[in-house]
């Protein structure tokens, strides 16, 4: 095969260098851009914060809009995500970051990944799994001592339960520390067999708890054989059609950060806005819980609108707010 139609079929395209300026000022002030920004752990981890924090997990599009955009068009996602500020879905989000982050210099690709049936609390021995719908970015990265290589996952698509920083493909014991999440949330990636195949393999899964005493949940499952263009093409046909949970509900999630820090998260879930965030006057090594959580109840589109501008920088215009009037999903107009 010719280099060429190698790399046709690979996803990741490439952005211009305008393009990835554009973007390092989306995630930092003028003053904070660093005047390089070489290939290493500490810098991935920098970008995968800032970008969570700028960037919510939303489905906004599917339900306030007629148009649908073509996730396999670089510029297209591009454009809708940093210079429009919308957001997206899981195939939006994760094929972007790749793409930016195989521009910046980074070895990263995608793989499809199997999101676990039950997201709410622990499998209990009887783990179950969706088809693929979901898809996530490794990125391999070289020990600027040793030469050692080593994948880390850098999801950024995870809505709500996102992880924090890149996580190295390592199994977890349960002497390692866990990564932290938001507040008291933690994340560890461990091997499992999937039920119900003919010839099982280990795959990688992500788990996440929401404090040290709660249990561990199955987030996602994955292997590290990269998807083609074809295979992303195939999922994004059909993947959000096949989510129903993304047809039925209206979703955004965004990580709030100070500095370098992740200190809470918004969501939204149909009339719900949930806020978490550190208690007021709890310090880090206190007895007491570190976490506040609020829920507003939005009790019309108005409201839901209000909610989008200001706490995921979303703003509806006229069309878009009638757009979701006729649909089920849609709250009261008044």
């Amino acid at each position: 095969m010719a280099a060429e139609d190698v790399m046709a079929s690979r996803l990741a395209a490439f952005y211009s260098a305008y393009e990835i300026v554009e973007y390092l000022r989306f995630l930092f002030s003028v003053e904070e851009i660093p005047p390089v920004f070489p290939v290493s752990v500490d810098n991935l981890a920098t970008i995968l914060l800032r970008h969570i924090s700028c960037v919510p997990f939303n489905n906004i599009e599917m339900h306030y809009s007629v148009h649908r955009m073509d996730p396999l068009c670089p510029r297209s996602v591009f454009d809708k995500v940093i210079r429009r500020e919308r957001g997206g879905i899981h195939l939006e989000l994760n094929s972007l970051f790749t793409t930016l982050l195989c521009s910046i210099g980074y070895n990263a690709w995608l793989v499809p990944a199997r999101v676990a049936v039950e997201q709410t609390k622990p499998s209990n021995g009887s783990r179950a799994f969706r088809g693929i719908t979901h898809c996530v970015p490794l990125v391999e990265i070289a020990d600027v001592l040793t030469g050692e290589k080593q994948v880390y996952l850098a999801d950024v698509a995870s809505g709500g339960a996102n992880i924090l920083t890149p996580i190295p493909l390592e199994a977890a014991t349960p002497e390692d520390d866990p990564y932290p999440g938001v507040l008291e949330e933690s994340h560890r990636l461990v091997r499992v067999f999937l039920p119900g195949v003919l010839r099982p393999e280990l795959h990688w899964l992500l788990q996440h708890r929401t404090g040290d005493d709660a249990p561990w949940v199955d987030l996602y499952a994955f292997q590290e054989h990269e998807m083609t263009r074809n295979d992303f093409r195939a999922l994004s046909r059909s993947s959000v059609e096949r989510l129903s949970v993304l047809a039925e509900n209206v979703i955004a999630a965004r990580i709030i950060r100070d500095g370098d820090e992740a200190v809470g998260k918004y969501v939204l879930l149909n009339n719900q806005l949930k806020t978490v965030k550190q208690a007021d006057g709890v310090s880090a090594d206190s007895t007491d819980p570190l976490t506040a959580e609020t829920v507003t109840l939005l009790v019309n589109e108005t409201a839901r609108a209000e909610a989008l501008r200001e706490f995921f920088w979303i703003d509806l215009d006229a069309a878009e707010r009638d757009a979701i009037l006729q649909r089920k999903t849609a709250l009261p107009s008044f």
